[in-house]
């Protein structure tokens, strides 16, 4: 995981990032440093994030973003979207990213990462349903049964229960919007090529579940599995993918800084697997004069921002509406055998009342918390110089590396933090930038550029040509007169 923020206003934009990278295996979780504010060329005044993972098709981003570089030179584009085009288009261009084995083996990881995912969540739907337990209804009711009569009419049900879930997932996924570029054609294409591979999948992974396994129909669970698990492979998910980009700076017809944000899976079929993140893709203008993305985690930046802690806030509401929802339910059943004519028309009553004033009570508890905090906080960015947004870029990132460090949570955001302010007359300027090598022992380091791109070289005058142009162009010395 990772801890990044851009601070915008009028003047500039801020890029901050930690150095902590994470993988997840099998002994625990491994943190190593990683680089993940770049710029994206030597003179143009763009840079780039890199959030989640580091690579992307098995390259780390740090190589595409150099390759980039390298041929793209110094071009300006009319606004900063565009040089996000101009990298996606980099991107498809690369056959050496193609491969189709490596593409399989993302798929194959994304395809068990989502059904790992649904069959532990459905394990734990059906063990709290067989724990609740209830009597066989209807004309079994009443009867005595056998110890496994009880339990082939439980996972009977239980089965229903899975089967219907699975059902209502796949339907949910279908929903989705496709991946950008890819017809119906191809997308039925991809689900005929991976079919066998999902079923392999879905059978390793319901071999291992607790109850699943058990339920009856099972072949025909095992199918709505399958074309549930499909649908990743072609869709968008409303959360972010494995990787992700933020380009930031100006186009050249750009007088204000902006943001464009997407997040990317992978290339399967020839088609490039990616999320344009439109709420973080951001400009500023007259009347937007300033703002902070978190990207990653950005709890603590939420915190900084709102007053609150964006996850506790969130439980809190979800409670209070599972308070009022509760509140005519129990006045139902207080009123139940009593003498009170229209009982019912008076609960649903209350139930409408209550529904709308506690959405009504939300909206002005959030009302509230934009004007006391998080308009107040906007505006003081809008007037901030560079820097001090910097400094607010790199505190921000500190926040978040500090509540990890003493809170009982994975250490995944720490390290030195890169900083970059990029303005329209300065350009990409680094403000703190590691090295994985000392300075002083490379006095040489940065008087070239360790970057060079494919600029043509502008001819140099031979000794010649120059010594003729000072000959044409100096002044005639006078001649010394004789005494």
């Amino acid at each position: 995981m990772t801890a990044e923020v851009v601070v915008m206003n009028k003047t500039a934009v801020a890029l901050a990032a930690d150095s902590a990278a994470s993988i997840r295996t099998a002994h625990g979780v491994k943190v190593y440093a990683a680089n993940k504010l770049f710029r994206l060329s030597p003179s143009l005044p763009v840079g780039v994030l890199v959030y989640g993972s580091s690579e992307f098709m098995g390259v780390p981003w740090e190589v595409l973003i150099r390759e980039f570089r390298a041929g793209f030179g110094s071009k300006s584009l009319r606004h900063l979207k565009d040089y996000a085009v101009k990298f996606m288009q980099f991107l498809k261009r690369q056959s050496w990213l193609q491969d189709e084995g490596y593409s399989r083996l993302v798929a194959a990881s994304e395809m068990s990462n989502y059904l790992d995912w649904l069959v532990r969540d459905l394990d734990r739907q059906l063990q709290q349903d067989f724990a609740q337990g209830s009597p066989p209804a209807g004309d079994d009711a009443g009867k005595q049964h056998t110890l496994e009569e009880l339990l082939k009419a439980k996972f009977d049900e239980l089965g229903k229960v899975a089967l219907d879930r699975v059902r209502r997932e796949r339907d949910r996924l279908s929903q989705f919007p496709k991946f950008d570029e890819l017809s119906e054609e191809a997308e039925k294409k991809i689900h005929q090529d991976f079919s066998e591979d999902v079923r392999t999948i879905v059978g390793r992974i319901l071999a291992a579940s607790a109850i699943l396994k058990l339920v009856p129909p099972q072949e025909e669970l095992q199918e709505a599995l399958c074309r549930a698990a499909l649908f990743p492979l072609t869709r968008q998910p409303p959360t972010e993918l494995s990787s992700g980009l933020v380009f930031a700076g100006y186009g050249r017809d750009d007088v204000f800084p902006s943001t464009h944000a997407m997040s990317f899976r992978g290339i399967l079929a020839g088609s490039l697997q990616k999320k344009v993140d439109e709420h973080r893709s951001l400009g500023i203008s007259r009347e937007n004069s300033a703002t902070v993305i978190g990207f990653a985690q950005d709890d603590m930046i939420g915190t900084f921002m709102h007053g609150a802690d964006p996850s506790l806030q969130n439980r809190w509401w979800e409670t209070f509406r599972k308070f009022v929802e509760k509140i005519p339910d129990t006045v139902s059943q207080a009123l139940q055998g009593s003498a009170v004519v229209g009982a019912d028309t008076i609960v649903e009553a209350l139930r409408a009342y209550l529904s709308q004033a506690g959405e009504a009570l939300l909206s002005e508890a959030q009302q509230a918390q934009r004007e006391d905090h998080t308009i107040p906080f906007i505006q003081s960015v809008s007037f901030l110089s560079k820097d001090e947004m910097a400094e607010l870029a790199e505190s921000l990132i500190r926040l978040t590396s500090l509540k990890r460090r003493v809170t009982m949570t994975e250490e995944t955001v720490g390290g030195p933090i890169d900083v970059a302010v990029i303005s329209r007359g300065e350009g990409f300027v680094y403000v703190k930038r590691k090295h994985y090598f000392d300075r002083k022992l490379n006095p040489y380091y940065g008087q070239k550029s360790p970057e060079p791109t494919h600029e043509p070289k502008k001819r140099k005058k031979t000794e010649r040509t120059a010594s003729t142009a000072k000959g044409r162009h100096a002044r005639p010395r006078k001649r010394k007169q004789a005494d």
